[in-house]
């Protein structure tokens, strides 16, 4: 699942995503509703990032942890001085956000490797 407030992020990555063989993505212009979106999608991984239009993203990413404590989160932004915060909050898979998917594919690659996934 990829939740982005940017139009184009999202179908960047929805076609990346798609090319590396990930054929099952949904794509969250916000973060109203996200809780029932990821309870009926039921994503195994949530790339997410710190600009999600009028919402807060330390009280989205609480909200997920709380409602889906085992789901792997992967925080997207070029910003690494938010990266403890979201370490603090239980994220630890981290990419920064750019057109150039390879940390982003590199951190999705090391959730599945390790399976990391619990049913």
């Amino acid at each position: 699942m990829v939740v982005d407030s940017e139009e184009h992020v999202r179908l960047l990555y929805n076609e990346e995503l798609r090319d590396a063989g990930y054929f099952s993505v949904v794509l969250v212009e916000t973060p109203f509703r996200l809780m029932e979106r990821i309870a009926s999608e039921k994503p195994d991984i949530i790339i997410i990032g710190v600009r999600l239009l009028d919402y807060d993203p330390w009280v989205v990413l609480a909200d997920i942890r709380k409602n889906f404590p085992h789901t792997e989160i992967i925080f997207n932004t070029s910003r690494e001085e938010y990266w403890p915060l979201a370490r603090e909050m239980g994220v630890r898979h981290f990419a920064r956000k750019s057109s150039n998917l390879s940390d982003l594919l590199k951190e999705i690659g090391s959730i599945i490797e390790n399976d990391l996934f619990v049913s």
